[in-house]
C-alpha cells in the first residue's frame, strides 16, 4: 500500500505548480495546453541544425573558408576593467585613510586615559 502511494505521488504535480495554475483562467490554460500539444517533437525542437543547412545571419566580414562561423574572440578581462580597478583603488585608499585616522584617535584616547589618575 505504501509503495503504491509513493508511486502515485511521484507522478503528482508539486503544490507550487498547482498554485501557479490556479491563478490562470480556464481559457488561458486551454491555450497553453493546445500550444504545447502542437509543439514540434524531435531533434529539430532541440535546436539542432541539419547538416544540409547552413546558419544564416552570421556576418564574418567577408568571404571565409568556414561559412557560418564568426571570428574567434579571445577570452580575457573586459577593456573597461580599468574603470572598475580605478574605483576599487580609490575606495581602498579611502578605507586606509579612515583606518589610520581611527587608530590615531584610539591611541590619543588611550594616552589621555593613562594620564588621568
Amino acid at each position: 500500500m505504501h509503495q503504491m502511494r509513493e508511486g502515485r505521488m511521484a507522478q503528482a504535480m508539486p503544490p507550487s505548480v498547482v498554485r501557479d495554475w490556479a491563478v490562470l483562467d480556464d481559457r488561458m490554460v486551454k491555450e497553453i495546453a493546445l500550444r504545447d500539444a502542437r509543439a514540434p517533437v524531435g531533434p529539430s525542437s532541440q535546436g539542432v541544425i541539419p547538416s544540409s543547412q547552413q546558419m544564416s545571419n552570421v556576418h564574418t566580414g567577408g568571404k571565409s573558408s568556414t561559412p557560418g562561423w564568426a571570428r574567434e574572440i579571445p577570452l580575457g578581462p573586459s577593456p573597461h576593467q580599468r574603470y572598475v580597478d580605478a574605483q576599487l583603488d580609490a575606495q581602498d585608499a579611502k578605507d586606509r585613510a579612515e583606518l589610520i585616522e581611527r587608530e590615531a584617535k584610539f591611541k590619543a584616547m588611550q594616552k589621555l586615559a593613562e594620564g588621568k589618575p
